[in-house]
């Protein structure tokens, strides 16, 4: 799971995997992005300004979300523009 902190001191579950038990689904609104964690790596891209609207992000988290287990995250890039995050990789 991936959550943003934004101001006002709220968090947007934005990507979950996997199953969601009872406990976890009282958390509010998650994005799911697949049901079954992923094998292999996978890269995925999201719209933050479809999914949570006009929001300023304070913080962040990584969470392996249910059961025993961990969470792997190699890189998050925030852009304004799927053209702002390829430049990413044509700087490196």
């Amino acid at each position: 799971m991936l959550q943003l902190y934004s101001a006002p001191r709220t968090w947007k579950t934005l990507l979950t995997r996997g199953a969601v038990s009872d406990k976890t689904r009282t958390w509010g609104h998650m994005i799911r992005v697949a049901d079954d964690p992923p094998r292999n790596w996978e890269l995925v891209t999201r719209d933050l300004f479809q999914d949570c609207g006009p929001i300023t992000i304070t913080g962040i988290s990584f969470t392996a979300l249910e059961g025993p287990g961990n969470a792997y995250f190699d890189h998050i890039y925030l852009g304004r523009t799927i053209q702002d995050l390829d430049q990413v990789y044509r700087n490196a």
